[in-house]
C-alpha cells in the first residue's frame, strides 16, 4: 500500500483557551520562557487562596500516577453520594484480564460509574458535532437489559455535553454504547 496522501490537523477541538494550547505547545518543544513557566507555576493550586481554590472544585486533575488518579476518582464519585455501578469487562479471554488498559485503547477491567459522575472521552466520536476525544460531558442515565444491573455491562449510558452541537437532533443525552476491542 502506498502513502498518497497526507492531512494536516490545524484546529485543536479540545481546548477554546488558545494562551493555554500555545503554552502546551511551547511545553512539548521545549520552547517555553522561564517567565511563561514562572507565570503557569503561579497558578499551581498550592499557592492559591482557598477562595481560589473554590472555583477550581470541579476542574479536570491532573495526577502523576494511575493510582493517584483512580483514588481521586474515587473520592469523586463517593462525594456525589449516589449508587456506584461496578462494571466488569467482558473479556475474550485470560490474557486480556490481564492485560493493562493501556494495551486494551484506554479500556479497563472495571469501570465504576454514578449519575452525575463526569466522564471525558478517550476518543474522537463525531468531530463535527464536537465530541472529540477529551470532550467532558456528565453521566446522566445507565440503561441496562431489563433484569439486569450491576455488575452487567450496561447497553447504553446517557451522558450530558454542554459543547456538543445537538440543536437539529432534539436531544439533551448522548448515548454512548459499551465499546469492543480485539
Amino acid at each position: 500500500m502506498e502513502l498518497t496522501h497526507a492531512f494536516v490537523l490545524t484546529k485543536c477541538h479540545r481546548f477554546a483557551n488558545h494562551e493555554y494550547v500555545n503554552f502546551l505547545r511551547k511545553v512539548s518543544t521545549g520552547t517555553c520562557t522561564e517567565e511563561e513557566f514562572k507565570l503557569m507555576k503561579s497558578s499551581y493550586i498550592v499557592y492559591l487562596s482557598h477562595d481560589e481554590r473554590k472555583k477550581f472544585k470541579n476542574s479536570i486533575r491532573i495526577c502523576a500516577t494511575n493510582d493517584t488518579a483512580n483514588e481521586y476518582n474515587v473520592e469523586k464519585l463517593k462525594s456525589l453520594k449516589n449508587p456506584i455501578a461496578i462494571i466488569h469487562a467482558q473479556n475474550n479471554n485470560k490474557t486480556a484480564f490481564q492485560s493493562s488498559d493501556d494495551l486494551a485503547d484506554g479500556l479497563t477491567n472495571v469501570l465504576s460509574l454514578c449519575i452525575g459522575a463526569k466522564i471525558m472521552l478517550r476518543r474522537n466520536v463525531n468531530v463535527s458535532r464536537g465530541l472529540v476525544n477529551g470532550c467532558i460531558g456528565v453521566l446522566k442515565h445507565i440503561l441496562y437489559m431489563k433484569g439486569c444491573r450491576p455488575p452487567s455491562v450496561p447497553v447504553c449510558v446517557l451522558v450530558h455535553f454542554e459543547n456538543v452541537d445537538t440543536t437539529d437532533l432534539d436531544i439533551n443525552y448522548i448515548p454512548s454504547l459499551p465499546i469492543l476491542t480485539q
